[in-house]
Parts: C-alpha cells; structure tokens; sequence
C-alpha cells in the first residue's frame, strides 16, 4: 500500500500529475485513489492502471468487461486520499475546503490516530495495534465473512518478536534454503540406486523381488512432484477451506494461523511462502513418513520430488501475486483466476441486481432462482435488452423479476430472481393451495394474503421447485409490443409480431442457449444422502422431495415407493408357491386370481395416496391455465379471437390428416416390423431346437439360448429407434401447446411398447397355449431386461460418478459463486421421466398378465426397484442439472395407463386360468366345451373388469 497521505481537497490539475509508476492516482465517482502500491499486484496488470491514470474509472468499476465484486470496492477504499474539486471552483470555496480537510487532520494527529491505524471495532472487529491470533477466536460466526474481506496491511500474529519473525520470510528464501538440498539429495539418490541394492517388495518377500533402476530416478522425482501435487491439493481443499465451528474458539484460531491471515491479507509479502523453520518440521514428518513406507532409494528419490514441487508451488504461488504476466499468457489467466479466488468468495451483491419495482418486496439479499445462458456472439445491447424486458413491471409488458447480469456486463450469463409480489400473485393463479390460519388448506388468495400462514415469508410459504417454476412461467408469458424487435440482430431475424412470446423467439433464434434452474446445495444435502444411499426403501423424504424438486418428481417417486411397498405380498405369496412342496398348478390358479384381485386393489389404493399427497402439497385443486404454443410450434400468422392477438397458426384439419395418413401408417409399420421380429424368433428357435435334436452336444446347447438373447436384442433396439421415431413424427404434427404434443407422443410410445414387449408372450399364452414355454420366456425377459437395467441405471452411473465426476459436481467451496452457476450448467440436462414410467409399465405388464406362470416375479421386481430408487435419486440429485417441474396433482396419462393394463390383466389371467391343466381335465371329465368354459369365464370376471375400466 502506499504511504499514508493525508485527506484533502484535491484540484483535477494535480490529479492529473499523478500518471506513472511512481504515482499512480485514479477517481472513481469523485473520490480520488492512489493506487500507486496496487499496481503490481493487479490481475489485469500495471499497464491496465496506467492506461486509466488520472481518469475517471467508474465505468471499469461496474463493467464491462468485469464488474468488480464488493470485496474489490472495499479494498479500493483503503486507497482513498481526497475529494475532487473542479479546476474551475471558486478560490474561497476551496480555501474553505481544504482549511475543513486540515482541521480534521488536526485533530487525528492529536490524538496520535491515523485513517489506518485506528481501531474500529464495528466494522475491523478487531484490534490491529494488536496480535490477532489470539483475537479471531472470539469472533464465532462472523468470522468465516471477516476473513474473506481482504486488506492491505500487514498482520502480525503472535507476541514474541521471535516467534513473529520465525512466522515470515522473503520469497528468495525458500529456493535459498531448498534447492541447495534438492540438488544434493538428488545426486545422493541417483548413486545410491546406481549400486544396485534397492529392491521392490523387500518388505513382504525376498523371492519376487524388484530391482530399481538408476535410470528410473527421473520417473520417482516426477512421482514425487505428483504426490505433492495431491496432497497439496487435498490439505488445501479440505483442511484449508474448511469452515470451523462457530463455537470452537480453538479451530478458528487454528484455520487462521493455517490458512485464514493469508486470505485476510493477501498481499502481505512476507507471509506468501512457507517460512523454513515450520516448513522444516513438516518436511521432517513427509521424510520420516516416505522413510517408514519405502526402501531407502526409492523413498529418498520420491521425497526429493515431493520437495522440488513444494519448491516450485511456491514460487508460482509469490508470482501469482506479485507478478505481471504478459496478458493472454496461461500464467495471465491463473493469476486472475487466483485473485478472484481471494475477492469473490461473499455471495453476489444485492446492489448488482435490477431495482425491485414494488417496495413491500425489498430485501437486503437476493437468491438467484435460474439462469440463463445466452450464445456467445451476443452482443451487448442484446443482453441489456433482455434485462430490461425481465425487470419491467406487467403494465409495460415485462415479467416482473429481478436480473443480475453475471460476472460481467457483456458475459453470455443471466441471473434471474423473483421478488415476493411476482410469486404471491402467480400462485394465485396456478391455484396452489396453502395453510390458512385456521389450519385448513385453502386457494391461496393474493388480496386475503395476511390470513394465510408464512405469507409474510415467501421463502416458508412456496417451495423452491414452486418459484423457479413461477420464474420460467413469467419469462415465457413476456409478450412483444407493437413495432418491436430484438436489438443488434438483423429485421429478419430479430423481428417480432405483436404478442409474440418473446421467450421462445429468443430459443428458436440460437440467442438464448439454455436456462436451468439453480441447486441450493445446503437444501439438497439436507436430504439428499440419506435418499440415495438408505436401506428402507418404503421411506423416502416425499415433502422434501416436493419442495425441493416438485410435483411431477415427487408423484413419480411416492408411486415408484408406492408400488414397490405394494410387492411385497405378491413377493411373499409367489415365493412360498414357489419354494414349498405344493402342486404348482394349483398355486397357478390361485396365483392368476391374486393377480386380477391385487392390481385392480393396488390401483385404487394409489388413487386414494395420490389425492391425500396432493392435498397436503396444496396441488389438489390446480387451475387449468391457457397453454401458450411451443416454442417448436410454426404456421402461418393469423388472428386468435381467444387471446385478442397475433400468432402462427396451423389449421387442425391438416393436423389431423398428419396424423391418420402418415403418423399411423409409419406406427403400423413398426408394428408389423415387431410382428417379423416375433416370426422370425420362433422360426429361428425351431431350427436351433431341430439342429440340436439331430446333432445332441455340449457345444451345441449355447445355440438354444440364441434366439432369446437376439430377439430380447432385436426388441431393445427397436425401442430405442422407435422412441426418436415417434419424437419425430410427433413433432412434424405441429401441436400447438405441449400438452397435445406430450399426450400423443407418449401414446404412440406405449402401444408400440405394449406390443414390442408383450407381442412374444401373448403369442404363447393365447396362440400356441405353452405354459412351460411361456414361463422359460418370461423368466429370460425379467433376468436379461434386469441385468441391463442394473448395468445402464446402476453401474454405469456409479462409475461415472466415482471416477468421472462431471463439472458440476467437481465444485468447491471457495470457488465463486458464478463458477458454481456455471458449472451446474455444463451437466447434462435431465431426461424427464417418461424413460422411468415406461419401465414401470413394462414391469407392471409382467407381474399383472403372466406372473402366475412364474411365481417369482414380484420378488425380482421388488429388488430391481430397491436399487431403482437409489438409482433415480442419485442421477436426479447428482449427474444432472436440476429440472424445471411444473406443479402436479397426480401422474397424470400414467394412471390411465397403468388402469387399462389392470383391464387386460382380468382378460389375460382369465385366459391363463382356462388352459390350466386342472380346468382343462374338470371340463374334459363333465363334458364341457372349450366355448362353453370360456363363456363361463368371462361371465364370472365381467365384473371385475367393468369395474377396473371405471
């Protein structure tokens, strides 16, 4: 820092003096700053300063292109020397200036206080006159933010002025006291494996011995550079930057002496480098630790290493701060990295957000909710634009929210908030229900607001899934104005009708690349590691779930748990048929009636689950909204009489005839596609069987299972081709509002799955009536679909996760927190869930319409669905970005689905029941016709099957 000098009026002649390196001054809003000890130490560089010496450099302060952050004003204010004053002021006014300025100075040196070294216990906390090792203890929990707002001043720790002295060094100390040994014992290590004594494996045995090398000394040195590597990192990442206890007077002591006074102080040159009296005693204990483990070359060699590493860290780490790297350099780059390492720790400052409008939904700080990511050619004003679109209010056809625009001004990033009025109001709208102050759950009302409990406090009141739903809802509504287009874009491309969703334009134009929604990794750790890695899969944390993730999420899992929960007795009743000396047939008779009596029980049960959760989630009473049209949606412009505005439109005749003349056909194709595969499996299997009856041998049994395993094969494949298919198909049908577009599309899936899937076993139960051939079918399909299950859901994900961590889930603490937003948003955006339900469908198709064949069925779904739970938790939780989820009441289409497979569960067991031998021999013994049983049957389960379909 530079030398104290007093505070006074100052003339813009005299500042203008002040542009070299041996005087650097610069104004910012009037105030004026020497900067002349900062210089070196800038990120950017002395030459950046210099260029701005005696000028005014407000702009660069807020960007582009980087808006500081408010450890960075902070700091700058330790640089103050004056006010400015216009050249053209009148004499008197600053005489009278500048005798008010002298009498203040007066007053200080009477006192014996200067501006730096005063003490201020409001704001320093602590006593700087003093040695602060022992004062940091007490400052509980505010000290995690003190330490994170750097000075420039010098720190002294300790009361000895010995201890204090063995406490700093020069940088050149460190190579002085290092090299020397670094040299020595490298040319000790290289003679001493030249002998030909170090040996491998000593320890353990002396028969399998191995001889090292003198040549392999370099690869040991660079061992041992690699291992400092690490365990540098690892002390640094959670020792280091740790946050002690608030409680722990000694563990705040500890993490400051450690780590703490560096980044209080990040400029104090004497304590930048690892002082060789410490470091000796740590070294010391790395040297005995290698001597324990290793033999003596081997060892000796891979300390060294080590030791040249600690050397080379720090100098780079001295550089870093003091240094001046030539700009685009990688060093450039690390450096400014590393000082935004230093001054971006604190969360992002309220004052960088847009205005909020309405004054009752002010706060001190601002959470952001989702971001967006805009293309990297976008320009400037584009941005700005978007900004100002999201923070204005709905009477000037904005979205109402708050926006922050990232790091810098004219980054591609976008931070959006929502303030409290925007997200009360939408709630109203969407219909959630909430605790009123009776108890009840009633509509939420905006004007009845102050009856309804934590309305005061929006955060307690609507979860975290809700607002950042309600934030995307309010940035698709924005509509465009009359005459308006997208600034810096071209008329074609940046043109925009009235009423036009602004929000999607910008997708479908390439300007917005994504936008996600943001983890509050304090909220998801609350809950997450007890989801994904319990035992009891019967609980999971549904309402955390719900709040954190959603309705949509939250049905599927409480259903996957819900059904899960549900095959236990089918699990329990199948095993003991299955394991206990009983007549097998019977026990598929009576297992057939289980099943139409157990699905049609089970369904109804999750209908009565369904409502109590979306009654206490206050999704019971949703309202239905006006869909606006997908992004994906186009036609030609006409006039919507409903909505009073101009949008594409796209006559339903033409849409219906996509559908009947060309989605319908191109399905039936696939199925009859299916039909062949089918064929040509059983024809297959018949050759494989007439070959081994001719040619019986060892070798030959493999080809029996041949045909299982490549039709299973055949069938997984067209799932996969199909599913793009129908995706492709669907949206070539241009439905206007996503729904539509989601109804047909999964429908086309499921008939094409219930036939791809079911096809073969249908084929054997009604066609060939093969029992035994069925059951060897149904048991192929359960073990080969599980295994890859477990291998594509579990493994896979796991090993992944374990060896290659995405970006997002790589974060540290001390990273920055636009680092952290960023990160988030190179994982891979989730699926959804619809892969999930129709594995659940599949399943569920298994256990109601041929399970009886098979009486361990339940039980191998249920452990399948053990791991599912944790499976789908984890890749939810960890390898992707969190979802944008939309309120829900129930599971919407999957209940119908799963209710019409209830239906041809009754027909498909009534079946199975009628070719089992014991009905077969009962109507053969009473003279009974195949039809006339049949007639009985379906008589008998009328019934039960009108009531399934109601």
């Amino acid at each position: 820092m530079s030398s104290p000098v007093s505070v006074r009026c100052i003339l813009e002649s005299e500042v203008s003096q002040h542009r070299s390196k041996e005087s650097c001054w610069v104004l910012v809003s009037g105030r004026v700053y020497d900067v002349t000890g900062f210089l070196r130490r800038h990120p950017g560089g002395e030459a950046l300063i210099l260029q701005q010496a005696g000028n005014d450099v407000s702009r660069e302060m807020e960007g582009p292109p980087h808006r500081h952050s408010e450890n960075a004003r902070r700091w700058m204010e330790q640089y103050y020397i004056g006010d400015l004053i216009k050249d053209t002021a009148e004499p008197q006014t600053v005489r009278e200036r500048r005798k008010a300025t002298e009498s203040e100075q007066t007053k200080e040196d009477q006192t014996g206080a200067s501006r730096c070294s005063s003490v201020n216990t409001e704001t320093d906390l602590v006593n700087w006159s003093k040695p602060l090792l022992w004062q940091v203890g007490h400052l509980g929990e505010k000290y995690d933010e003190w330490v994170h707002q750097p000075v420039d001043r010098p720190i002294r720790l300790f009361h000895s002025n010995f201890i204090e002295a063995c406490s700093k060094t020069s940088w050149y100390m460190v190579p002085a006291v290092w090299l020397p040994m670094v040299l020595y014992l490298s040319w000790y290590c290289f003679t001493l494996l030249a002998q030909g004594d170090t040996r491998l494996f000593t320890t353990f045995t002396s028969e399998y011995t191995i001889l090292v090398h003198k040549y392999s000394f370099p690869f040991l040195f660079l061992l041992g550079m690699f291992i400092w590597s690490l365990v540098e990192y690892l002390i640094h990442r959670f020792l280091f930057h740790m946050r002690p206890p608030a409680s722990n007077y000694y563990l705040i002591t500890l993490h400051f002496l450690l780590h703490g006074q560096h980044h209080k102080s990040p400029f104090d040159g004497s304590r930048l480098v690892f002082p060789p009296i410490p470091a000796s005693f740590v070294i010391g204990g790395f040297y005995i630790l290698v001597r324990v483990l290793m033999p003596l070359g081997l060892g000796l060699s891979v300390f060294v290493g080590g030791l040249c590493g600690y050397v080379v860290y720090d100098m780079i780490h001295y550089y870093l701060h003091y240094g001046c790297p030539k700009k685009g350099s990688y060093l450039y780059g690390l450096k400014a990295y590393h000082v935004k390492h230093h001054f971006e720790h604190q969360r992002l400052a309220s004052g960088s957000w847009t205005k909020v409008t309405c004054k009752c939904c002010f706060t001190d700080t601002v959470r952001p909710l989702l971001v967006i990511e805009l293309n990297k050619d976008v320009q400037l004003e584009t941005k700005q634009w978007i900004i100002s679109k999201i923070e204005a209010p709905a009477n000037k056809q904005g979205a109402q929210l708050l926006a922050h625009p990232g790091e810098d001004d004219d980054g591609d990033m976008i931070l959006v908030a929502a303030p409290s009025c925007t997200l009360l109001r939408n709630a109203e709208a969407l219909g959630l229900s909430k605790p009123y102050r009776d108890g009840t759950m009633l509509a939420f009302s905006y004007p009845d607001r102050a009856n309804f409990k934590n309305a005061d406090n929006v955060e307690e009141l609507l979860t975290l899934a809700e607002q950042q739903y309600i934030s995307k809802k309010e940035l698709y509504d924005l509509k465009a104005g009359t005459n308006e287009s997208i600034p810096g874009f071209s008329k074609d491309k940046g043109s925009l009708y009235p009423g036009e969703p602004i929000f999607q334009k910008l997708e479908k134009s390439g300007i917005v690349k994504t936008m996600y929604p943001l983890h509050d990794k304090e909220k998801l750790s609350a809950f997450s590691k007890q989801w994904y890695s319990q035992f009891n899969s019967g609980v999971q944390p549904l309402d955390y779930i719900h709040s954190y993730f959603g309705g949509t999420v939250a049905f599927y899992f409480s259903f996957l748990g819900f059904y899960n929960l549900s095959l236990q007795l089918p699990a329990v009743l199948g095993a003991v048929l299955y394991f206990l000396p009983w007549n097998s047939l019977n026990g598929q008779v009576l297992l057939a009636i289980f099943n139409v009596v157990w699905s049609t029980v089970f369904l109804e049960l999750w209908k009565r689950r369904s409502a109590e959760l979306a009654y206490g989630w206050g999704t019971l009473l949703l309202n239905s909204t006006f869909e606006e049209p997908r992004p994906n949606y186009w036609g030609t412009m006409g006039h919507n009489p409903v909505m009073k505005r101009w949008e594409p439109y796209f006559p339903s005749a033409e849409r219906k005839k996509r559908i009947w003349f060309v989605s319908t056909p191109v399905v039936c194709a696939f199925l009859w596609l299916t039909v062949m595969g089918m064929v040509a499996y059983f024809y297959l299997e018949w050759c494989v069987k007439d070959y081994y009856s001719r040619e019986p041998s060892w070798l030959a049994m493999p080809l029996l299972y041949l045909p299982s395993v490549l039709h299973i094969l055949y069938v997984d494949f067209m799932n996969h081709v199909y599913k793009t298919v129908a995706h492709m198909l669907t949206e070539w049908e241009n439905h206007r509002v996503e729904s539509d577009f989601q109804k047909h599309y999964t429908l086309k899936v499921l008939v094409f799955r219930f036939i791809n899937c079911f096809a073969v076993l249908f084929y054997i139960a009604f066609y060939k009536q093969d029992l035994e051939l069925l059951r060897k079918r149904l048991v192929s399909l359960l073990i080969v679909s599980q295994i890859i299950n477990q291998v594509t859901e579990a493994l896979v994900p796991y090993l992944l996760e374990r060896f290659f961590p995405s970006q997002g889930t790589k974060q540290r603490e001390a990273d920055p927190h636009i680092d952290k937003f960023r990160a988030q948003g190179c994982q891979p955006e989730y699926p959804g869930l619809f892969a999930e339900y129709i594995e659940l469908f599949v399943q569920f198709g298994y256990l109601s319409l041929f399970s009886c064949v098979y009486p361990l069925t339940a039980a191998l779904l249920f452990l399948n669905n053990v791991t599912e739970i944790r499976t789908d938790a984890l890749k939810l939780c960890k390898l992707f970005r969190k979802p944008f989820v939309a309120p829900a009441a129930n599971i919407g289409i999957w209940q119908t689905a799963f209710e019409a497979l209830g239906f041809v569960s009754v027909i498909s067991n009534c079946w199975l029941i009628l070719i089992s031998p014991q009905v077969t021999g009962y109507c053969q013994e009473n003279g009974v016709s195949f039809r006339h049983a049949l007639l009985c049957t379906i008589a008998l389960e009328l019934p039960k099957a009108i009531g399934t379909l109601a």
